[in-house]
């Protein structure tokens, strides 16, 4: 035992002294080369760390208005994915309750027991007593959400879904599509390749066709009629005209041009769609629910903005290819209503 233990000792000398020798035979075939930084390059490089940690603070509280606005939704009532264990005694996710078209989804139990898991009487019912707490799951007013939407997406405006839903919520529940006008065409700006915030936007345009004068906010035209009589012998009309379009993107004058920016924008969108679908598939990867509503709309509301126009040949072409790419029923429907406005004109031709 002793002398197996003497040679393994002595290996162990040898191979660590030829590795204390290995540097000094290959030092004379290394070049050492001393960097060299300039202090603009070294200024440079603590301004890119500074930005660096101040953006990500700033994507974190951008997380945190996403994480707020849910739990303003839910009526401050914390969820959590059920254990397998609650699972097994029947305790699973529930189904939103009297939720808008759209707007639905499955979320976790409340953090704060309810009395058939509550183990601890009387402390139980202080909890629920002084806590957010509701049976079920329940949704707030959505416009409570709005606040956190707009100060999200001026923290972090990638967040192309809070575009949407936040102009949704101005549009339908604060009755101010001006404001959700705005809020789209700047998010349309940040996320030029979004193909969600232009449908939003298509569908905005198309459903207020009839009433463009809710896409106006009247504080800004009597900021810009005020201006423009300060300016009337500066200008022309073709000029005023000009900076008009620049101030104020996507907002028509007559019901035409209303749909024809609808339809544009809905087909840029719908062609987008299918550029972003491909490369999920790619992935591996699929369009979530709300992605995949916003792709037959986009078909549906492209097709019913043709026939605004009175392009049914247009529109019976969206139809065919949202069934192809997205297939709804209500994109049958729209098929069907056309046809029969293709066989209307039809039948009134000379």
């Amino acid at each position: 035992m002793t002398k197996t233990f003497t040679c393994t000792t002595f290996l162990l000398i040898a191979v660590a002294a030829m590795a204390g020798l290995v540097p000094h035979a290959v030092r004379d075939h290394v070049t050492v080369r001393e960097a060299t930084y300039q202090p603009s390059e070294i200024d440079a490089a603590k301004e890119s760390i500074a930005l660096s940690l101040l953006g990500q603070l700033q994507m974190s509280i951008a997380d945190l208005m996403w994480l707020k606005s849910m739990e303003y939704l839910h009526r401050g009532n914390l969820q959590r994915m059920p254990t397998r264990g609650e699972e097994d005694l029947g305790f699973m996710r529930g189904d939103s309750q009297d939720t808008a078209v759209g707007l639905g989804h499955t979320e976790g139990l409340n953090m704060v027991l309810d009395e058939d898991r509550d183990w601890r009487g009387p402390i139980g019912d202080i909890q629920r007593h002084i806590a957010c707490y509701s049976e079920g799951h329940i949704h707030d007013d959505p416009v409570e959400l709005i606040p956190w939407y707009q100060l999200a997406v001026k923290l972090n405006p990638k967040l192309e879904r809070l575009y949407t839903m936040g102009a949704f919520f101005l549009a339908d529940f604060a009755q101010e599509p001006a404001e959700a006008r705005e809020m789209l065409v700047a998010g349309i700006a940040a996320n030029p390749n979004s193909f969600e915030v232009k449908a939003a936007l298509g569908r905005l345009l198309f459903e207020y066709s009839d009433r463009l004068d809710a896409l106006k906010d009247d504080h800004h035209d009597d900021e810009e009629e005020e201006h423009h009589d300060e300016e009337e012998d500066k200008r022309d009309d073709s000029e005023d005209l000009h900076r008009d379009d620049d101030i104020e993107p996507y907002l028509p004058h007559s019901k035409e041009e209303a749909c024809e920016m609808a339809a544009t924008l809905l087909r840029e969108a719908v062609d987008r769609a299918l550029e972003t679908k491909l490369a999920y598939r790619n992935r591996h990867e699929t369009f979530d629910e709300f992605q995949e509503q916003i792709h037959y709309e986009s078909y549906l509301f492209l097709s019913k903005s043709y026939v605004e126009l009175g392009r049914y040949d247009e529109a019976l072409a969206a139809c065919d290819e949202g069934w192809e790419f997205a297939k709804h029923n209500l994109i049958r429907v729209q098929q069907r209503v056309v046809t029969r406005l293709i066989e209307a004109e039809s039948a009134q031709a000379p």
